[in-house]
């Protein structure tokens, strides 16, 4: 039960979903969106995604029908390096409490 909630939290996540109570701490955060970071990965996270990536023509780095990221070297290395938005915020909230 636990698992099949946890599922369907991220499957929501990803997609751009709500859910009741929203996501807390363990939300996408504010330094980017996931807009930005298919936008950058080019990859398809489903849901409507496959959409978007084919709007803004832009080749998923997860092959169809696969399930785990597609393992190319050249593609990873071919991506810039994108800044977040408040870099002394984000290491605040990754120090430990």
């Amino acid at each position: 039960a636990e698992e099949d909630l946890s599922g369907t939290r991220i499957r929501a996540l990803l997609t751009g979903q709500k859910v009741i109570g929203g996501f807390g701490t363990f939300g996408l955060g504010n330094q980017r969106t996931l807009e930005e970071y298919v936008t950058w990965s080019h990859t398809n996270l489903g849901g409507n995604w496959d959409e978007y990536l084919k709007l803004h023509k832009l080749t998923p780095n997860i092959p169809d029908g696969a399930s785990d990221p597609d393992t190319n070297p050249k593609f990873c290395e071919s991506l810039e390096r994108h800044p977040v938005r408040d870099a002394e915020s984000l290491a605040k909230s990754a120090l430990i409490k």
